[in-house]
């Protein structure tokens, strides 16, 4: 089903994965990490904060993402689960695990 930005926050909010249908299909995809929106990329496996664009805020194409590779990223108990092979944007790879909403 898909909804739009003010949908897709919500949706967030409660746990689940996000894409664009107009993004390729790479498995990308919105979640949110460290208190933000935070894009994962599988090309590098980074998570990083999301810069919406006004594209992105009025786009009607979002939608939930049903499969995921979890041994990349999990989210458990309010946690986002990261495997040692992703990096968390800037920070060291110590970091394995990043509190989400």
């Amino acid at each position: 089903m898909e909804m739009t930005f003010a949908e897709a926050i919500e949706s967030l909010i409660i746990g689940r994965r996000l894409k664009r249908l107009e993004w390729p299909d790479d498995g990308t995809y919105v979640v949110i990490a460290n208190e933000r929106l935070s894009i994962f990329k599988p090309e590098d496996k980074t998570v990083r904060p999301l810069i919406v664009s006004l594209g992105d805020m009025m786009g009607e194409d979002w939608v939930v993402i049903t499969e995921q590779k979890p041994e990349l990223l999990e989210i458990k108990k309010g946690k986002l689960i990261v495997s040692p092979e992703v990096t968390l944007g800037k920070q060291t790879e110590e970091k394995k695990e990043a509190s989400i909403h």
